[in-house]
């Protein structure tokens, strides 16, 4: 655990290692004999510095991704448990593709009409799911994802799903695989009825479904789908906000023939879903986590809350390491992706905390629970001069990787995008990465007073 106590040098005081320091600017280090202080907003590598290394509020992870040109965001993602990831851009011909864990990426054609917005990996198959106005879903598939050298896509259109509605299905196209089905779900614009879908078995041939009587309207903001083979007929859940309410969709069938909507445990905007520990996992706009093993109405338990800070909290106690970022992180989460705020790794939870706020200049944080109660933060390399309201994906490939992207267009510099080897044990770097002010004692006092974290 990171000290908070300052220590004026000016006093003849030290520090322990993690301990701060106020000082007159002396640059980016001092050294006195065997000890070392860095300023804050700087990474250092780690190698050299193994006491640091272990103190958490220390360690920073993360390594600049190559072949990213920056001014993009995240819409969707999919991994193949082997290295390759796809990420969705929103574009109408290219998305981008990392076949070394997020180290390098190349921007690939995906050579479909429409810009997709779903990939799953499936049936040993990327597929690529793209609503039309007409109705319909495109669906491409391919083996690898890969581009020959000439840029052409090995894609292949294999399906186009026509469920009769009279529905623009641009954008509001969610799917989701349990190993042995793929589900696609169109959540529809505003004010159209959802109330058919599509299930495949292989992929490539798709049947309509008929959904629950009541159709809902869809929703202009974020679609979540998911599925939990532990909750048997009701595995399949779906979330959405629209216009003030929640709307709440189970299976009561395993094969997805058959639904009911239910009562969400919040009438908030829903930021995140997933499913962990046969379990389904809920966060609302407010940071509030629910769990449920079926997703019945009245099953759902609320375990706690992700802390949040405002700005002005961030700004008047700087050492916070926050948790759950700062209240324009969640207000804005969800609006320009369908990526869920909250992930699972297979061992942890893990959720991305957008930026601390410190003057102009921000940082990014990541945190981690077993629990949903007790949330570690870890620092990113990602800093300085970033918008407010900007953020990034954390997304785990396993409980050792993961690798980040911009969410947000207010911040999409290529630096953005990093990725990580050993997240949880081993830092990539350490230090403070976000810049800890001091203001001067006296305003007579021309001398900038720097603050310094002791690292040896």
């Amino acid at each position: 655990m990171l000290s908070k106590k300052l220590l004026l040098s000016a006093m003849g005081a030290s520090c322990e290692v993690g301990g701060y320091v106020v000082e007159p600017d002396q640059g980016l280090k001092i050294t006195r004999g065997l000890v070392e202080y860095q300023q804050t907003g700087v990474a250092w590598p780690a190698t050299g510095y193994t006491e640091a290394a272990n103190v958490d509020g220390l360690k920073i992870n993360g390594i600049a991704s190559s072949g990213f040109a920056g001014g993009v965001v995240a819409k969707a993602w999919a991994h193949n448990g082997n290295g390759t990831i796809i990420v969705l851009i929103g574009s109408a011909t290219h998305y981008y593709l990392s076949t070394d864990y997020g180290a390098t990426w190349a921007l690939v054609q995906h050579g479909m009409a429409e810009a997709p917005t779903v990939v799953l990996w499936a049936f040993n198959k990327f597929f690529l799911y793209a609503g039309t106005s007409q109705s319909t879903i495109l669906v491409s598939s391919s083996p690898t994802g890969l581009a020959t050298s000439s840029q052409a896509t090995t894609w292949a259109a294999v399906a186009t799903i026509a469920l009769g509605n009279a529905n623009d299905y641009r954008n509001y196209v969610t799917a989701s695989f349990d190993g042995t089905r793929i589900i696609v779900l169109p959540s529809g614009s505003v004010g159209q009825a959802i109330n058919s879908l599509a299930i495949s078995t292989t992929g490539t041939a798709y049947a309509g479904v008929s959904l629950y009587n009541a159709a809902t309207a869809g929703g202009s903001f974020t679609t979540f789908f998911v599925n939990n083979p532990a909750a048997g007929n009701n595995r399949w859940l779906s979330v959405w906000y629209n216009n003030g309410t929640a709307y709440h969709l189970r299976s009561t069938a395993a094969d997805g023939t058959a639904w009911q909507a239910v009562t969400l445990p919040t009438t908030k905007q829903i930021i995140g879903l997933t499913v962990a520990n046969n379990l389904f996992v809920l966060v609302d706009i407010s940071g509030d986590t629910f769990t449920s093993p079926t997703a019945a109405t009245g099953s759902w338990t609320k375990v706690g809350a992700i802390p949040t800070f405002t700005s002005a909290q961030l700004t008047t106690a700087p050492l916070l390491d926050p948790v759950g970022g700062d209240s324009t992180t969640l207000n804005n989460y969800g609006y320009d992706t369908k990526i869920s705020y909250i992930q699972h790794d297979g061992t942890r939870f893990l959720i991305h905390t957008g930026p601390c706020i410190n003057a102009s200049s921000v940082t990014g944080v990541f945190s981690y629970s077993t629990d949903l109660i007790t949330w570690t933060t870890r620092q990113l390399t990602y800093a300085g001069g970033r918008a407010v309201n900007g953020q990034l994906a954390v997304l785990p490939l396993s409980n050792s990787r993961l690798f980040t992207f911009p969410l947000r267009a207010t911040d999409s510099s290529p630096d953005g995008v990093q990725y990580c080897d050993n997240w949880f044990s081993t830092p990539n770097y350490i230090g403070r990465a976000r810049p800890v002010a001091v203001p001067n004692p006296n305003s007579n006092n021309s001398v900038a007073q720097k603050k310094y974290v002791r690292t040896k």
